[in-house]
């Protein structure tokens, strides 16, 4: 149904005719709720898509303080979301944003269907799709001097830090999709993390001012991650480890701030690439400079008080000799 006005609101039908004059059809009905403002129960996507052994996440924002909150399956059970966990679904209530967040891990293909999320007793439906993980076997060597490109994209390794870089330029909407990162391990399995690429025509869900930044240790060091969607939670997260961050929401300005303190060399990394300058070196490296010029200096300062005194010394002698001889 499209164009959907406030008129349209009210009770419909689903009916199959089994065609036989004894048998009943089957029949099943809903109220459906056309607001003009805010509904009462919505969803930031109603079609999901997971692939096998994955998982998808649903967010499902409520208006008011409903005291009962599900996340049922077409034709099958529900989960409570004062339960928080059954099987592979969990469930989060942040009540003080009115949002239910729905993750369903471990996907298979018999996850595939028609779901809603369910508040009071309001409902609206959720479809997930699940794909067969594809397997793309890609033989590249990394080699910390010689990046490596491949059309429009570039690989480079940092050893250093355990982590390589993958960069990719002038994307296009048909690049979209999931992307796998994978490290190929002798006589071991290989570890490997998969993520979904979205690509849009506009402007994207979320971005930031600047995705490299240098500051010095010691300093500190502030990101703007601009959303244009005023999304339930928002975190600022490193890979792989765990630190101490301040993040300020600006929620007026669709911007939260996250700033970074008191930075050292094991800051460096993702997210945002933040290097950090050696400043001790800087200052010793300054030091020495001062220390050879004062040197210099003091050198070329004592050879002109030498030759001052030298020349006082001769024309002294020289006037003496000159008095002996009258």
């Amino acid at each position: 149904m499209k164009k959907l006005k406030t008129e349209d609101s009210g009770y419909y039908w689903c009916a199959v005719e089994i065609g036989s004059i004894l048998a009943l059809d089957e029949s099943s009905y809903l109220y459906l709720s056309v607001t003009a403002d805010t509904p009462g129960l919505w969803v930031d996507q109603q079609e999901v898509t997971g692939v096998e052994g994955g998982h998808v996440s649903v967010q499902c924002h409520y208006n008011e303080l409903y005291d009962s909150k599900t996340w049922c399956r077409a034709g099958g059970s529900c989960v409570e979301a004062s339960s928080g966990k059954s099987g592979i679904t969990e469930i989060r209530d942040v009540s003080s944003i009115k949002l239910f967040m729905v993750t369903v891990r471990e996907l298979n293909r018999e996850d595939a269907g028609w779901y809603w999320c369910a508040a009071g007793e309001l409902q609206i439906p959720v479809h997930i799709t699940v794909t067969q993980k594809t397997t793309t076997t890609t033989v590249t060597t990394l080699r910390a001097d010689s990046p490596k490109v491949e059309g429009e994209t570039l690989i480079t390794d940092d050893p250093t830090h355990h982590v390589f870089t993958v960069t990719m330029t002038n994307l296009k909407t048909g690049d979209s999709g999931y992307y796998w990162c994978a490290v190929e391990i002798k006589d071991a399995v290989d570890e490997g993390s998969y993520l979904y690429l979205s690509v849009t025509d506009g402007t994207p869900g979320l971005w930031v001012d600047q995705q490299e930044v240098t500051v010095v240790e010691g300093g500190h060091v502030s990101v703007q991650c601009h959303y244009n969607e005023p999304n339930g939670r928002k975190s600022w997260c490193r890979a792989g480890k765990s630190g101490t961050s301040e993040i300020k929401d600006v929620s007026s300005k669709k911007v939260f701030i996250v700033t970074v303190r008191e930075l050292n060399r094991e800051d460096t990394g993702c997210p945002s690439d933040i290097k950090i300058v050696l400043m001790a070196l800087g200052i010793l490296l300054l030091a020495v400079a001062v220390a050879m010029v004062t040197r210099r200096l003091w050198k070329r300062h004592g050879q002109e008080v030498f030759e001052q005194q030298r020349a006082t010394t001769e024309s002294e002698v020289l006037k003496a000799e000159i008095s002996s001889c009258s």
